[in-house]
């Protein structure tokens, strides 16, 4: 079986009534009913787990299966705004690290040496951008 006595689930939003839904381990299967329709999106612990299905703490009369349940879904904690302050984070860590492999690229080759307006226009160009 999928999942394990005690952990925690999601009764899945897209369940249909009347459709018969599979365990991925054992090929049993049972209906979805209307009478399940309430559960939909819920989060439950199994209590009970046989090889016809599983037994929730929310509703304990119906086996639900495999294909009924996922794992619940988290959000991330501070919502959208703290997502791209984290995307903003990881862009500009990567654009660092860009400028500094330049640099260190101009500095392996020696290009102060060789080449130092070359040199100091890189530095000049990389700044703005740290």
């Amino acid at each position: 079986m999928k999942f394990k006595k005690g952990e925690k689930v999601q009764v899945k939003q897209d369940l249909v009534v009347n459709v018969n839904y599979y365990n991925e381990t054992t090929g049993t299967s049972d209906v979805f009913s209307h009478r399940m329709l309430k559960f939909r999106g819920k989060e439950a612990f199994i209590e009970e787990v046989s090889e016809y299905g599983y037994t929730l703490n929310i509703d304990r009369l119906h086996v639900y299966t495999d294909t009924m349940l996922q794992y619940p879904t988290e959000p991330l904690t501070g919502g959208p705004s703290q997502a791209s302050h984290e995307v903003e984070r990881i862009v500009q860590h990567f654009e660092e690290l860009g400028v500094k492999q330049i640099i260190d690229k101009a500095l392996d080759e020696r290009l102060y040496e060789k080449d130092t307006e070359a040199f100091l226009a890189i530095i000049k160009q990389n700044k703005t951008k740290n």
